[in-house]
C-alpha cells in the first residue's frame, strides 16, 4: 500500500469511525496524524529519523492547515500541549479544552475558542480540519512519498503491485537482510 492509498483507504475513513465513536481517543490519533503529514511533506525518506517530532508537526500545520489553526497553533503550542500530553501522560497538558459538538453548544463554545488563557478543540472539527490536510497533501504533484510502498496491512492482497513496492522499498533501505517477495 503505498502513503497516498494508506491516507485515502485508511487513515481518513478509519479515523472518522473513532470520531463518530470514540471522541476522547481520536484527539491522540489525530495529533500523531498530523506529525505523520509532516513527514509526508519533508524530503527524510527514513520514516522513523529521530528527532524530528516537533518540526514535522509544525510543518503539517504551516503547510496544510487553515490560517485560525496556524494561529491557534503558534499561540498554544499544539505539538506541546496537545501532541506530547497524549503521547506522554494520555491527556491534554493545561491550556487545551477537549470538547465535542453537543457539549460545545450546550456551553456555548465553539472549536479554537479562547476563553481564560485556553483553547477549546471540538473532536468533529478538529477531525475535519485534519481530513481537509490529509486532502490537500494527497492533491499535491511534487510529494515523492506519496507514490512510495508505506505498509500492509492484514487485508492486503499480495497483488503484483503490493510486491513490486514492498521490494523496492527493501532496495531503497539498502535491506539486504529482508528477503525479495515472490508472488
Amino acid at each position: 500500500m503505498t502513503t497516498k492509498e494508506f491516507i485515502e483507504k485508511k487513515l481518513i475513513p478509519e479515523l472518522e469511525d473513532i470520531v463518530c465513536r470514540h471522541k476522547y481517543f481520536s484527539f491522540a490519533l489525530i495529533a500523531a496524524g498530523i506529525e505523520f503529514l509532516g513527514k509526508c511533506l519533508d524530503n527524510v525518506n527514513d520514516w522513523n529519523e529521530k528527532g524530528l517530532s516537533e518540526t514535522h508537526f509544525n510543518y503539517a500545520i504551516d503547510i496544510l492547515f487553515n490560517k485560525n489553526f496556524k494561529k491557534a497553533n503558534k499561540k498554544y503550542n499544539f505539538y506541546k500541549e496537545l501532541r506530547c500530553g497524549f503521547a506522554h501522560s494520555f491527556r491534554p497538558m493545561e491550556l487545551i479544552l477537549l470538547t465535542n459538538k453537543k457539549e460545545a453548544k450546550e456551553h456555548k463554545n465553539y472549536h479554537l475558542k479562547e476563553e481564560n488563557g485556553r483553547v477549546y478543540i471540538v473532536i468533529e472539527d478538529f477531525y475535519e480540519d485534519f481530513k481537509k490536510a490529509c486532502e490537500k497533501i494527497i492533491s499535491k504533484d511534487n510529494i515523492n512519498k506519496m507514490d512510495e510502498f508505506f505498509l500492509n496491512t492484514p487485508e492486503d492482497d499480495y497483488d503484483n503491485k503490493n510486491i513490486e513496492l514492498m521490494n523496492n522499498f527493501s532496495e531503497t533501505l539498502g535491506a539486504s537482510s529482508m528477503p525479495k517477495i515472490n508472488k
